[in-house]
């Protein structure tokens, strides 16, 4: 299981290198992006989302409380599977 962990903590981390660092509403969406891609990858995971799937719930989430900001994030990665 800590073997587990650690792989998709990692997996996370480099998927983390395509959402640049920012000001407020940008380091939310990157905390979102965190935490909703671990809970994709988990063991509890509802179904199989991908990165772009979970980029754009965060996106989501975020106009919730943001509406007007638009997030930065390399489109291209995170329209790969």
């Amino acid at each position: 299981m800590v073997d587990r962990l650690k792989e998709m903590r990692e997996k996370v981390k480099n998927e983390m290198l395509y959402i640049p660092r920012g000001d407020g509403p940008q380091m939310d969406f990157r905390m979102l992006y965190w935490k909703l891609r671990m809970q994709s990858l988990g063991k509890k995971a509802a179904g199989r989302e991908t990165k772009a799937d979970v980029i754009r719930k965060a996106e989501r989430r975020l106009r919730e409380e943001y509406p007007d900001y638009q997030p930065q994030y390399k489109k291209e990665y995170f329209s790969s599977k």
